[in-house]
C-alpha cells in the first residue's frame, strides 16, 4: 500500500480550510425572524442548524488533525521499514 504524503497533506488542508470557512460564517448568525406565533419554533430551528454547523466545524478540524497524524505515522513507519530492508543487504 502506498499513501502519497502530498495527497494526505492536501486532504488535511482541504478539511481544515473548509472547516475554518464554515466557522467564519457563524459570526454572521442572523437574528431570529419575526414569525408571529411561530417565532419560538423558528428560533429553535435556527439554533439546531447552528449547533449542527458548529459540530460540522469541529468534526472537520478533528478529521484534518487525524489525517495529519496518520500521514506522519505512515512516513515514520515507511522510513523505518526501508531502513530495516536496507539493513538486510
Amino acid at each position: 500500500m502506498h499513501a502519497d504524503p502530498e495527497v494526505l497533506a492536501a486532504v488535511a488542508e482541504g478539511l481544515r480550510r473548509t472547516g475554518q470557512a464554515v466557522d467564519q460564517t457563524g459570526g454572521t448568525r442572523p437574528l431570529t425572524p419575526d414569525a408571529g406565533e411561530q417565532t419560538a419554533v423558528m428560533a429553535a430551528v435556527l439554533a439546531h442548524v447552528f449547533d449542527g454547523a458548529a459540530n460540522l466545524v469541529l468534526g472537520m478540524l478533528e478529521a484534518a488533525d487525524r489525517v495529519d497524524t496518520a500521514g506522519t505515522r505512515y512516513l515514520n513507519q515507511d522510513d523505518n521499514a526501508a531502513g530495516e530492508i536496507r539493513g538486510l543487504f
